[in-house]
Parts: C-alpha cells; sequence; structure tokens
C-alpha cells in the first residue's frame, strides 16, 4: 500500500497519525479514529485495513482497553488480507505474537511470529519483517539459546534499517543495538558490547532522535551492565543510578517493563546491591 496514492486529506491524517505515534500522544487514538471514518467514507477497503491496524497499534501502545486492541486487530487483518497488503498483514501477525508473549504462550507467540514471515520471499523482507525476527530472537534469548536469538536480532536490524520512513524507525534500531548487546554480554564479547555502546551514543547525539527514548529502562539497563562489563565504573555508577531513579518512579511496573526490570535487579543483587532491590520491592508493595 502506498499512502501517496490518497487525496490530500487522507495523506494529511496520515501524517498527523505518525507524529502522534512518533510521539506516543494521547491523540493517536482520535487520529486513528478520523482516518478510519475517512477510510470507511470513500469504502476504500485497503485503507480500511491500514486504519484498523494503526488503531489496534494505538491502542496496544496507550490504552489498557484490551477488547479494543483485540476487536480492531482481527478487523485489520481481515481487511488487509482481502486486498493483499503484506507487510500489514506481517505487521498484525507481530502485534498478535507479542500479546501471546504478554499473556504468557510463547509457543503461541512463536506461531504467530513464523506465520507472518513464512511466505516471505527475499523481496517482501521489510521493516516489518524485521520487528519479526527481532521477537523471534527475544524468544531464544529467554530459554538461553543466544547465538541462535542474535542471529535473528541481527537479520532484524538489517530489514529494519531497509525503512526511514517508518515513525518509530529510530527507537526499532535503539531497541536493536540494546538487544544486540544483551547477547553480547552472555557471549563475553566485551569488544562486540563496546561497539553496541557506541552506537547507542552516536544515536543518542542525533538530533532526529528523541531524548526519551534513553530514558527506557531496557537502555538504562543495557548501558549500565554493559560498561559493568568493559569496567567502565563511572559511567557504570552514572546509569546505575539513572536507572534506580526510573524505576522507583510512580506507575513503573508493566507487563511492558517488568522483565527488563527483573533483569536489572538480578544484576544489581549479583554484583551485591541487594539494599537497593529490596527498596524497589518495598516501593512498589507500598
Amino acid at each position: 500500500m502506498n499512502i501517496q496514492n490518497y487525496d490530500n486529506e487522507v495523506q494529511i491524517i496520515n501524517r498527523e497519525l505518525m507524529t502522534a505515534r512518533t510521539n506516543m500522544s494521547n491523540d493517536l487514538v482520535g487520529v486513528c479514529d478520523r482516518l478510519l471514518e475517512k477510510a470507511e467514507e470513500v469504502g476504500d477497503i485497503n485503507l480500511i485495513g491500514y486504519a484498523y491496524y494503526y488503531l489496534a497499534d494505538a491502542y496496544y501502545k496507550l490504552s489498557t482497553e484490551y477488547r479494543k486492541f483485540n476487536e480492531n486487530l482481527l478487523k485489520a487483518i481481515e481487511y488487509l488480507q482481502m486486498c493483499g497488503d503484506k507487510e500489514h498483514i506481517i505487521r498484525c501477525y507481530n502485534l498478535f505474537g507479542i500479546d501471546a508473549l504478554n499473556h504468557g504462550n510463547i509457543e503461541l507467540a512463536l506461531d504467530f511470529f513464523l506465520n507472518g514471515i513464512r511466505d516471505c520471499d527475499e523481496y517482501d523482507k521489510n521493516s516489518a519483517v524485521g520487528f519479526v525476527e527481532c521477537n523471534i530472537g527475544l524468544i531464544y534469548y529467554d530459554v538461553g539459546e543466544i547465538e541462535t536469538a542474535l542471529s535473528y536480532i541481527q537479520s532484524g536490524y538489517k530489514h529494519i534499517r531497509k525503512n526511514k520512513e517508518d515513525s518509530l524507525y529510530y527507537l526499532n534500531v535503539l531497541l536493536c543495538y540494546c538487544n544486540e548487546a544483551e547477547c553480547y554480554i552472555l557471549l563475553d564479547k566485551p569488544e562486540s558490547v563496546k561497539k553496541c555502546l557506541l552506537a547507542i551514543k552516536r544515536l543518542e547525539s542525533d538530533p532526529r532522535v528523541k531524548s526519551d527514548y534513553f530514558q527506557d529502562i531496557l537502555v538504562l539497563d543495557v548501558r549500565m551492565r554493559g560498561n559493568y562489563v568493559l569496567g567502565n565504573m563511572e559511567e557504570y555508577q552514572k546509569y546505575a543510578e539513572l536507572l534506580l531513579k526510573t524505576i522507583q518512579t510512580e506507575n513503573f511496573f508493566s507487563v511492558d517493563n517488568i522483565d527488563d526490570i527483573y533483569r536489572a535487579c538480578s544484576f544489581l543483587m549479583k554484583i551485591g546491591r541487594v539494599d537497593e532491590v529490596e527498596d524497589i520491592v518495598k516501593n512498589e508493595i507500598s
């Protein structure tokens, strides 16, 4: 699907949508609703499926209304399959897989991810395939198959880099760097860890990249552990303090970041910072 083939009104709404998505704006759901209304008004099946996908994506990212997320995602894939929009069908399977992971069903998640990319030849492999491959990599990471995980993450990164117009392009590249670094830490490859940390630092200095991305718990944790492994104690301490401060802010626990918090706390306990982990737990209980 090429959004440039639609009239000026559709393109204006779509630009608003992508801007709201980049900024994780509370207006995102409303903008998606407007695009869906326009799509239904013109009766374009492809645009309807596209709008339903981004509406589902918005509910996933910004809302706790699971029923609406699920309903819109099912409608999206129905319309997208009718018109054969392969990229957004893959994106739908990716969201189905993430949802299954969030509900603890690894087997179902892997099935969704593999279904999403099963029929893709090399020509079809775009950033959507990259998202799926990275998520497959994270499954292998969690079960301890680190070399396989790294292979999927690196392949995913290659495909994500193909679409710099994606509204979350820089965030997705950042997450690839972080996930690669995590693998290299476990594989005891300090030089590769160093390269990942330098790549994160270069990205942080790019004015096109939102500074908020670097306050994410996963990013702070990777920079903390990576610098510890490299013996950069000043940098390690800097990111440890930032991480602890971020974790202990109000409402930090969620399905999306609980694994990252657990990983960070496990590391802190391993190196003897047990009291600080106890403070985190006490803060959550209170």
